[in-house]
């Protein structure tokens, strides 16, 4: 079974992050407010993931 290292999965975060922010589909029309709490997310998710990769650098 294949698990996604650290790396992949922030790469996917960022992906995943710039098509919901360009994509015309919105879930408040004409408001950026969705768009900017996605990124806020996006950024939240990543620097969990870089916390705990850093973690298990430091545990060995």
């Amino acid at each position: 079974m294949y698990i996604m290292n650290d790396v992949t999965k922030r790469e996917l975060i960022i992906i995943f992050v710039l098509v919901y922010v360009f994509s015309p589909i919105d879930f408040m029309t004409g408001i950026p407010i969705d768009d900017i709490i996605v990124i806020i997310l996006g950024y939240v998710i990543q620097k969990r993931i870089a916390d705990k990769s850093s973690r298990q650098l430091v545990e060995g």
